[in-house]
């Protein structure tokens, strides 16, 4: 049996993947030497409590599971060293902690705000610059037995007690009438009931002065057949929406994800992708190329490329500044300008992001 029919076979017992239901997780303690080598394996303990080691069997079974470098795995599969913290890198390397005006809101733009939809996510990628704020997956279904079912969101679905997250949330909003978009992140925000989000989105809708809403997901990519049964007028709204996914690879364009972005391209919505520039994963012209050309492909934009955050344990991720504005800058000689995305780093403390010039 080969490792994409093992994952398929053992989607619902393999420690770490999930199957694709929102609901359900399960592991078991040992894990087949076909699909990690005993490195990676010493290195998904260590991880244990951390940030675990967590892909979802969509995911897991677009990987070449026998070929230890793999783009893909790099990015899923715990590595020893992340143990091994810099002294420039920081749990919070954004400083978001220190712009929240209220719980689960990032307020760091004049214009818009950032919220924090959901505290998890069902693929932890190993470079998360969030991964300090995920809650564990055993944490999360301890919460679902808890609640009735649902997963692991910040925020209750009960917009009219004061009390709760959404309406204090809610309410710092429309209080602030220089506030014009408001983004959706996480964890993952299509990863909480839909119901949460239809009424997030329904009541942001109700504020005059909130004109778009941007969506930050991962989940076309990671686990895209969750998404099968949401209608597009879930998202039709008076207010703009935009969805920007998260790709970093051409292999992860799976035609579940392409069918999911055509979808949406094809239902009127902006659809734009970020990528992190991510070494050994995508730090080669021609890998760059062709994310970017599958991507505008399929009407979608591609949007950022972002330096890597800082975070604890990531350093052997990233990508010179020098070396990244020289492959953007090979980029840009090799496709139209549309399909080159801004090449930024995320600064605490700054306006905005910050544009790392290149000169073709």
């Amino acid at each position: 049996m080969g490792p994409a029919a093992w994952v398929e076979a053992n989607k619902w017992e393999h420690l770490g993947i999930m199957g694709e239901s929102m609901d359900e997780t399960a592991g078991i303690e040992s894990i087949p030497d076909l699909m990690l080598t005993p490195m990676e394996c010493a290195a998904v303990s260590a991880s244990a409590g951390v940030f675990s080691f967590r892909v979802p069997a969509h995911y897991a079974g677009l990987i070449c599971w026998d070929d230890a470098s793999d783009p893909l795995r790099i990015q899923v599969v715990p590595d020893i060293r992340e143990a091994m913290i810099r002294s420039d890198e920081s749990p919070d390397p954004l400083g978001e902690g220190g712009s929240m005006p209220v719980p689960g809101l990032v307020h760091r733009y004049p214009g818009r705000v950032l919220w924090l939809v959901a505290s998890d996510c069902p693929i932890h990628c190993r470079f998360c610059f969030r991964r300090s704020r995920m809650v564990d997956p055993a944490a999360r279904l301890k919460a679902s037995m808890g609640n009735g079912g649902t997963t692991g969101s910040q925020i209750p679905v009960n917009g009219n007690n004061p009390d709760s997250d959404i309406y204090r949330i809610l309410d710092y909003i429309a209080r602030h009438p220089e506030i014009h978009e408001v983004i959706l992140s996480g964890g993952e925000p299509l990863w909480v009931p839909q119901i949460q989000i239809h009424e997030i989105i329904d009541r942001l809708n109700n504020i005059p002065h909130v004109h778009f809403i941007r969506v930050h997901t991962r989940l076309p990519v990671a686990a895209p057949h969750i998404l099968d049964g949401i209608p597009e007028t879930h998202w039709k709204t008076s207010t703009i929406v935009r969805f920007v996914i998260h790709i970093n690879h051409a292999r992860e364009l799976s035609p579940a994800c392409r069918a999911v972005i055509r979808r949406l391209v094809d239902g009127g919505f902006p659809v734009l992708t970020q990528s992190v520039l991510l070494a050994r994963v995508n730090d080669s012209v021609q890998t760059l190329c062709r994310l970017f050309t599958d991507i505008s492909s399929l009407g979608a934009h591609p949007y950022y490329l972002h330096q890597l955050d800082p975070a604890p344990g990531t350093a052997h991720f990233r990508v010179a500044d020098t070396r990244a504005c020289a492959l953007v800058a090979a980029v840009a000689r090799e496709v139209p300008g549309y399909m080159v995305p801004r090449l930024v780093r995320d600064i605490p403390g700054r306006a905005a992001k910050v544009p790392l010039h290149f000169s073709p």
